[in-house]
């Protein structure tokens, strides 16, 4: 096993420098530059300016020297400086990233609790009210677009009842609140980007439950376990649910990268001081390192998420790291 797990993580090494500089080529041949954002001068500014800008930053440089000075740097992850503000970009998204966390989290906590459940529960009696149910509730989730239905509850919820708060992720006054009150005031402003998140995201596990339960449900070794007489929730939830639970890992380790860079949408809406948000500012104002830092942030993760799936593959199915 041990064997296994290191092969898989040498192999990562390469992917990793690939993402990393065709990541970093799209940025840099991008049209436009910092030299064009506010703060630094409009583009009709003085020239000399701008070219000290470009110079300051190293933008004049040839490519292959900006990369790998920006490749190692992040080695000892210094991603350099904000182009708006000259703050560290780590500094930036550290700040950022227990919101961020915590949203995705609690989306991503409520989605498995639900979702899971429900698929199985769905598999296991094909054709029920409850199946049914489920599958106009998967097809509602399929078909809503997810900033339309914020938009829906923000104006019922928030701006007509006035009973849920619709921005931010605290209130004024925050740092006055006790330690009870804080906790309660950021668990209410969760409410709906928690729930708009799971919701559409529960529609697609829900269903991916199913199909692969029904598909298991129907096999040979379900039905001898039935003959010998083993009870209807033994059959589903030990023999049935565990030889589902492979194709889910991979569903596990994709949804991994989301925790920091799936909350775009939600986060811009809402306006939740995540890096979601952060990045989105950054793109509209050309922040090349503030760019690239998140996106090798979210590439790592996304190659743990797959480390993640190979592992548990082995360990659900011993053939894998045997072969």
């Amino acid at each position: 096993m041990l064997r296994y797990i290191l092969r898989r993580l040498v192999s990562y090494i390469p992917l990793l420098i690939g993402i990393t500089l065709i990541s970093f080529l799209i940025m840099r041949l991008s049209p436009g530059g910092p030299e064009l954002m506010s703060g630094f001068g409009s583009a009709d500014s003085d020239p000399e300016v701008r070219e000290k800008i470009v110079r300051v930053y190293g933008l004049d440089r040839p490519l292959h020297e900006q990369y790998l000075k920006w490749l190692g740097n992040i080695v000892t992850l210094d991603f350099g400086v904000s182009f708006q503000d000259g703050r560290s970009v780590s500094k930036k998204i550290m700040e950022r990233l227990p919101a961020t966390i915590l949203l995705n989290v609690c989306s991503l906590f409520f989605i498995f609790l639900l979702a899971v459940p429900a698929g199985v529960y769905s598999a296991a009696k094909p054709g029920s009210f409850f199946d049914r149910a489920v599958t106009i509730l998967v097809f509602a989730g399929f078909s809503v677009p997810a900033y339309w239905l914020a938009l829906i509850f923000m104006d019922y919820f928030g701006v007509r009842l006035g009973i849920l708060p619709i921005s931010g992720m605290v209130s004024s006054g925050w740092d006055y609140f006790g330690p009870f009150r804080k906790t309660a005031d950021v668990a209410w402003h969760l409410i709906l980007p928690v729930f708009i998140s799971a919701f559409t995201g529960l529609a697609s596990l829900s269903r991916y439950v199913r199909a692969e339960m029904k598909e298991v449900l129907a096999m040979d070794f379900i039905t001898a376990a039935r003959a010998r007489g083993v009870s209807e929730g033994d059959v589903i939830w030990k023999h049935a649910f565990r030889n589902a639970l492979l194709p889910l890992a991979t569903l596990i380790g994709l949804m991994l990268p989301s925790i920091i860079g799936g909350g775009v949408i939600f986060e811009t809406i809402f306006s939740w001081p995540g890096v979601g948000r952060l990045m989105y500012q950054a793109v509209m104002a050309r922040d090349y390192p503030l760019i690239m830092g998140n996106g090798v942030i979210v590439a790592v993760l996304t190659l743990a998420g797959n480390f993640i799936a190979d592992v548990s593959y082995a360990y659900i199915d011993p053939r894998i790291r045997y072969k």
